[in-house]
């Protein structure tokens, strides 16, 4: 019976075995004489044909796909300009697998002999579209490129578009190609007809009064329509802290006196948000924010933020009262007054602030100009209390660009700032400031993210000890030096920090990071570097990535271990 059994279970395996074994045979090809994007194009066009015969490769198939396939190398060479190549296939085996070897002579190429690019219509003399024009890539005697000049076709009508010719034809464009005397006549002729301008804009019912809402419309009605201007505008209307879903739509088919009327839909954000945040450190414990918004208190845009701020380190509420400027999109007013304890390692403060702020962005860019006033009472290490007073104005200026400002694959921000007060008014002492600060994320492969980032302050004084604590320079944590308590390092006249991390994916959207962090807060320029380094795992929520590191002090006696949280949008 056991044999029998072992007969059975044999013949079982040597019926599987085929399938399971023995691979199935593969067609590859070989491309040689060319390079570059065409030798792409054309091994692309290759890979398309090969699927027509998948999982047949016979002798018999491959030897016709041998010959087939030429006349697809050769339209894969066209558009580059080679109309005209020799070619020579071979095929062979390679074990199992099947070879097929293409041998390619370019031949001649079609080169461009007369080059006539015209603008008709009223747009005839417009600048911008002459200029466009003259920057035509295709000259006389360069090789004929069917990709750059549909590039440039496009770009040109692009162009005239965008400058209010929107009914814009092509007369008697055409493209002639001789592929017996390998020559090439481009002629491209554009009818701009009349000019369109941006006409009326209305907006649905909103909580919002009317003129604030025509406050919005960035838009004179002398000047030209462009389709590129209507979406910048809609996507910046839609970024706004006032709105949670904008369409604008041009009425095309209600134009008058060729003016186009713009009707926006606007859905505006809810009357309340709330925001909370949670960190964690070893040596500093939990970090709790919240946030209260009350974002629409008038009816034409104005609005109240209060955010509270709990940590053993540094504690406190702010309250911040926002004005529309003139352009709402980019312009803001605010009144603000805040309550702090800080306690860093090497002192203590007690503040109160009180600002007068104006703010305005323009694309990627933010200026700010604020006047200040301080009240505070600090201590430093051991030495007594003391009370100071600082009234300083300060001016900002932000950079921030990223494909995603919560989970991104690229973006860069940097920060400068600059402050100062004197002791002649309303201040303790005199003193000048200025930082810079700045982070860069690249990913140079799909599944790799590097971050770099570094911040550098100096500050001129003249009665170091009349200077508030909460205005001297603080570092360690996980926005700093990590493996160092919050504001453990410093206080200092003088700030250095730089940091480099790698994020490796491991699944799930979770990312192994290991990182490197140095610098110093100090009175004294070339003091010994603190440095902390350490792993950690970083998970790409929808609310921002999820951090916890394990940081090692490694420039401390001892080199304790510590562990740091934090959550939120990476910008």
């Amino acid at each position: 019976m056991k044999n029998k059994i072992l007969i059975a279970a044999s013949c079982a395996m040597l019926v599987l075995l085929p399938a399971y074994a023995v691979p199935t045979p593969a067609l590859k090809v070989e491309v040689s004489g060319l390079s570059g994007e065409m030798l792409t194009n054309v091994e692309s066009r290759l890979s398309i044909e090969r699927g027509n015969i998948e999982g047949s490769y016979t002798a018999d198939n491959v030897r016709k796909f041998s010959d087939t396939s030429q006349k697809a190398v050769r339209e894969a060479m066209s558009p580059y300009g080679y109309f005209n190549p020799t070619m020579r296939t071979r095929v062979k085996r390679d074990g199992r697998d099947w070879v097929v070897k293409y041998r390619v002579n370019q031949g001649k190429p079609v080169r461009v002999t007369s080059v006539e690019v015209n603008i008709t219509g009223s747009g005839a003399q417009n600048k911008k579209i002459l200029r466009t024009a003259k920057q035509f890539p295709l000259k006389k005697g360069d090789v004929f490129n069917s990709t750059i000049y549909s590039t440039a076709r496009d770009k040109l009508f692009d162009v005239v578009s965008n400058e209010g010719y929107i009914k814009a034809l092509s007369g008697e464009s055409k493209v002639l190609v001789n592929t017996d005397t390998n020559k090439a006549v481009i002629k491209l002729v554009i009818d701009t007809k009349e000019r369109y301008y941006f006409g009326k804009m209305t907006f649905n019912d909103t909580p919002y009064n009317d003129a604030f809402m025509q406050r919005f419309n960035r838009f004179r009605q002398d000047q030209p329509f462009s389709s590129n201007k209507t979406l910048q505008f809609q996507e910046d209307m839609n970024s706004s802290r006032y709105f949670r879903q904008v369409l604008v739509i041009p009425d095309l088919h209600h134009t008058k006196n060729f003016q186009v009327p713009m009707q926006v839909s606007v859905v505006p954000v809810r009357y309340r948000r709330y925001d909370f945040g949670i960190g964690y450190g070893t040596f500093t414990g939990p970090r709790l924010t919240a946030g209260m918004h009350f974002r629409r208190l008038t009816n034409d845009g104005q609005s109240l933020e209060a955010l509270l701020k709990l940590s053993s380190v540094m504690s406190g509420l702010a309250v911040k009262y926002y004005i529309p400027g003139y352009d709402p999109l980019t312009e803001q007013w605010t009144i603000g007054t805040s309550y702090q304890k800080f306690l860093p390692k090497n002192g203590s403060s007690r503040s109160q602030t009180f600002t007068f702020g104006y703010s305005k962005k323009l694309h990627h860019w933010e200026f700010s100009a604020n006047i200040n006033y301080l009240l505070e009472n600090y201590a430093i290490e051991d030495s007594p209390k003391r009370n100071s007073q600082v009234f300083y104005p300060n001016v900002t200026l932000n950079y921030m660009k990223a494909d995603n400002t919560v989970n991104p694959t690229f973006g860069r921000s940097m920060s400068l700032s600059l402050q100062g007060g004197s002791d002649k008014f309303l201040s303790s002492t005199s003193f000048l400031q200025g930082d810079v600060s700045g982070k860069l994320l690249v990913s140079p492969f799909s599944f790799a993210r590097v971050i770099v980032r570094g911040d550098i302050g100096y500050t001129i004084v003249h009665d170091l000890y009349e200077l508030p604590l909460t205005l001297r320079y603080f570092a360690g944590g996980i926005t700093s030096i990590r493996g160092f308590p919050d504001s453990s390092i410093g206080p200092g006249k003088y700030l250095g920090v730089a940091s480099i991390e790698y994020r490796n994916y491991i699944a799930y959207d979770i990312y192994g990071a290991v990182f490197y962090d140095t610098g110093n807060a100090t009175n004294h320029i070339g003091s010994p570097r603190n440095t902390g380094a350490g792993v950690g795992l970083v998970y790409q929520s929808v609310v921002g990535p999820i951090k916890i590191y394990a940081a090692r002090a490694i420039s401390k006696r001892g080199h304790p271990y510590a562990i740091e949280f934090s959550m939120g949008p990476e910008f």
